[in-house]
């Protein structure tokens, strides 16, 4: 299983069909989300790359102040493209074709994606990014999306279960039944109902998220 499973509960099947490979780092370069690709490409493991800093991992002494320039253009610009020289899991170095792009929520950089193939494998104008390129950014970007989205939603339902489970007294299991009752019951998102219970503990209202999680046993 690799860190793309483990983060988000999501399969990895759709960052592992992309034939670039993909690292997803914060804004300080720790990283976050890797296909199958990037291990093929970079030769580490999902041991070694899981909470790793690309600039500590991928980048090899004496190229720091490089990668840190790279790094800021992304951060200010919101994206760089060219050739960069890498260290490989096996001591070597690599010579490798990066378009990075950052995303942006509510105006703070939330994350930067990278997608990445050996240079000597490229055929076209190295100062444009293949079709093939752009196509992997947009779905990656995609997935990312739907990564955080799918988190801070399971946050939410989370929290609505710790409410209902305080306040009638039961285990989770039956405490998420609850919620999907309400659910089903009034037709509308189980996120909508889990919002609205998390809302009303927040502002005091205990009671009345006991009456609505009775209402549906």
């Amino acid at each position: 299983m690799r860190q793309t499973e483990v983060s988000s509960g999501l399969p990895a099947a759709l960052l592992d069909s992309l034939d670039s490979a993909l690292v997803v780092t914060d804004a300080e370069g720790g990283i976050l989300l890797w296909n199958l690709a990037a291990e093929r490409l970079y030769g580490y493991g999902r041991q070694e790359m899981r909470g790793a800093n690309v600039l500590q991992l991928f980048v090899p002494d004496g190229r720091g102040h490089e990668a840190a320039t790279i790094m800021n253009v992304v951060l200010a610009r919101g994206a760089w493209t060219g050739e960069f020289t890498v260290q490989c899991g096996d001591g070597h170095q690599k010579r490798v074709r990066i378009t990075n792009s950052r995303v942006l929520r509510g105006g703070r950089v939330v994350a930067i994606v990278g997608l990445a193939e050996e240079a000597t494998a490229r055929t076209q104008d190295a100062d444009e990014p293949s079709t093939a390129g752009r196509l992997d950014l947009a779905a990656a970007l995609a997935e990312l999306d739907g990564l955080r989205t799918a988190m801070a939603t399971r946050g939410t339902i989370e929290q609505a279960k710790g409410v209902v489970m305080a306040s009638l007294g039961v285990d989770a299991a039956t405490a998420f039944e609850v919620l999907c009752r309400k659910s089903q019951r009034s037709g509308r998102k189980l996120i909508d109902i889990a919002e609205d219970v998390v809302a009303g503990a927040a502002a005091g209202r205990a009671p009345v998220a006991r009456r609505r999680a009775q209402s549906v046993r």
